[in-house]
């Protein structure tokens, strides 16, 4: 045979930018030989008519610090065409870590980014100490896809000042300078960064840009249409960008492809009536229990007469936001139009918006589900996505792949799976055999298993089954965000982070290929 994989009669898109083409791509040990109009034969073919092909995507916002050890794909990133991913973001991690530590880092890495504790529990295995050793326990491992791991800042700040001293939510703009001190001394290494979404965007690029000039290091940062944002927005942002590379400036904004939202249902974590006092009452009971209660006319009339009590005003916040929130069909709509909101659709029905959700809850047995589109969609499309992607100064990323399980119903399931966890042998506690059944916890993003490429396309995309990893001299560190002076912990946060740059990509010629309806 010519080639070991063939892949025939895809419109390919090859990256650099140019008009794309309908042609054949040949792989021979692991990297790809030829693209064209190919007439050797494969050891394998796939026929990818009608299908779009690409290179393999660098996602450089995710956070698999945790499914990284214990399981070997990377889902839902590298069902998508995801060949390489970095970790570490947002300051959250597992390493370094002292054993007495662990607790805390489980409990930090659920509260932002929203992954059950027990799913960590059960799957952390915890077989190191230092970030090296971390590094050395995922070389052992085979993935998936390539990964790079930054080195978190809360994980580094406990490791080093204890548990008395927790990492801040909010970081003022010399504590952003010191972490970029330490970039700058080892002269490698990239900031990454979010900024407060609710500051005014000029304020808060000057910011950014001052960390830029005073470490001389590159950095990347969370680029959102964020509405009602004070300033220009996301506009004075990429003029911003502009500015800074005109003036020798290393800064790049990230860009999500989609709307940065959530979804709300009932066996999630949020919906309208999460935090009544009547739902509270049943929150612990399967499903089916919770959706019986509520079907009970005594209980809907006590439950529509109360109001959310938390106190967390985030979390009242996203509950009221559900009445701009959509109804989610079997064919997912990332682009919804203002006219199937659920406050329209209640008007339309003559209804409170509390009413009307109750009973959208209640449909297909309480597993309806809602999207609420956030930032990225502030005019009720994706033009802003579009522009904000072709600026030469952006990267796709932020998909935040291995956060965000969004499951609800935990409380009940983790004590009953902790007593189960001691009857268990090691190896399976530890999520060996496919990790901490995460199956109970799926995302909520489409999952392609039923895709006939996949598994060639995760074979071919890393024939020895291993992937590049960023090794000791090339570690960065990350940060979680600032706190107001005041100590307030309400207003939106910065979070950030540092790694490498560079050196954090996948292995030169990696053929992988992302294929996609036309």
């Amino acid at each position: 045979m010519d080639f070991d994989l063939v892949v025939r009669g895809g419109l390919v898109f090859d990256g650099s930018g140019t008009a794309p083409f309908v042609g054949d791509i040949g792989l021979r040990d692991g990297k790809i030989a030829a693209i064209g109009q190919i007439t050797g034969r494969g050891a394998e073919e796939i026929d990818a008519s009608d299908r779009i092909v690409t290179p393999g995507f660098i996602d450089i916002h995710t956070h698999y610090d945790g499914q990284a050890t214990w399981d070997q794909e990377m889902a839902p990133s590298s069902w998508h065409g995801v060949t390489t991913v970095v970790m570490g973001n947002c300051g959250v991690g597992f390493a370094p870590c002292r054993p007495h530590q662990r607790d805390m880092l489980v409990k930090l890495m659920e509260g932002v980014e929203d992954i059950p504790e027990v799913v960590m529990v059960d799957g952390l295995p915890w077989n190191w100490e230092s970030f090296p050793d971390y590094l050395d326990a995922l070389d052992a491992r085979e993935l998936d896809i390539d990964i790079a791991a930054q080195v978190p800042h809360s994980a580094l700040r406990i490791f080093v000042m204890g548990e008395e001293l927790a990492p801040s939510l909010y970081s003022e703009a010399d504590e952003l300078r010191a972490l970029m001190d330490g970039l700058g001394d080892a002269d490698a290494g990239v900031f990454q960064i979010i900024p407060a979404p609710a500051n005014d965007a000029e304020s808060e690029f000057a910011l950014l840009r001052a960390l830029a000039e005073h470490g001389r290091r590159p950095l990347s940062f969370t680029l959102l249409d964020v509405p009602n944002q004070p300033g220009a927005g996301w506009r004075s942002m990429l003029a911003g960008l502009e500015r800074a590379r005109r003036d020798g400036l290393q800064m790049r904004g990230q860009v999500a492809p989609r709307p940065v939202g959530m979804f709300f249902g009932l066996d999630l974590s949020l919906h309208p009536f999460s935090s009544h006092p009547s739902y509270k009452a049943i929150a612990d009971r399967p499903l089916a229990e919770r959706v019986a209660a509520m079907r009970d006319p005594v209980f809907r009339a006590r439950l529509l007469a109360e109001t959310a009590e938390d106190s967390n005003p985030v979390t009242l916040a996203l509950i009221d936001a559900f009445r701009a929130a959509h109804e989610w069909s079997d064919g997912p709509d990332y682009e919804p139009q203002r006219e199937t909101r659920i406050e329209a659709r209640a008007a339309a029905a003559g209804k409170s918006v509390a009413e009307f959700a109750y009973d959208l809850l209640l449909k297909d047995e309480g597993r309806r589900l809602f999207y609420l589109p956030a930032a990225n969609y502030s005019e009720g499309n994706l033009n802003a996505v579009r522009e904000m992607l072709g600026h030469p100064d952006t990267v796709m990323a932020l998909a935040d792949g291995g956060a965000h399980y969004g499951r609800r119903h935990r409380r009940a399931d983790r004590a009953s799976r902790r007593d189960r966890r001691h009857d268990r042998p090691r190896s399976h506690r530890r999520g060996d055999e496919g990790g901490p059944q995460h199956h109970r916890f799926q995302r909520l993003a489409p999952a392609c298993s039923d895709d006939p490429l996949r598994s060639a396309r995760g074979r071919e995309a890393h024939a020895s089954g291993r992937r590049r990893l960023c090794r000791d001299d090339r570690i960065g560190l990350g940060h979680l965000s600032r706190r107001a002076a005041d100590g307030r912990a309400a207003r939106p946060a910065r979070a950030a982070g540092t790694g490498c740059g560079a050196s954090r990509r996948g292995r030169s010629g990696d053929p992988a290929c992302r294929l996609g309806s036309a």
